[in-house]
């Protein structure tokens, strides 16, 4: 996993549940700005659920995949095979 740079900002995600808490969070908010560069990923049992079978679904190849939920603040997009090692140099940190 690499970590791209956010405007010139680090950026933290958290998640608010642990795998054994997934039940009992009711809401399914999606990924949610707490500061400027904090972020809550807070989903319910079944967006958690949804976000594993998207990316079940890439392991076939090269493809990209939108982790979007219901009021995100920010947009997911998590991607494998589609941007070489070149495009890495130049904008990964």
């Amino acid at each position: 996993m690499r970590r791209l740079p956010s405007h010139g900002h680090a950026s933290t995600a958290t998640s608010k549940a642990r795998p054994g808490d997934w039940g009992r969070i009711r809401d399914d908010a999606g990924l949610l700005r707490t500061a400027e560069t904090a972020f809550v990923w807070q989903r319910s049992e079944n967006g958690w659920t949804d976000i594993v079978e998207l990316l079940a679904t890439m392991e076939d190849g090269a493809c990209h995949q939108y982790l979007g939920g219901p009021r995100d603040d920010v947009q997911v997009m998590a991607s494998i095979g589609e941007y070489g090692e070149e495009w890495w140099n130049r904008h990964g940190n």
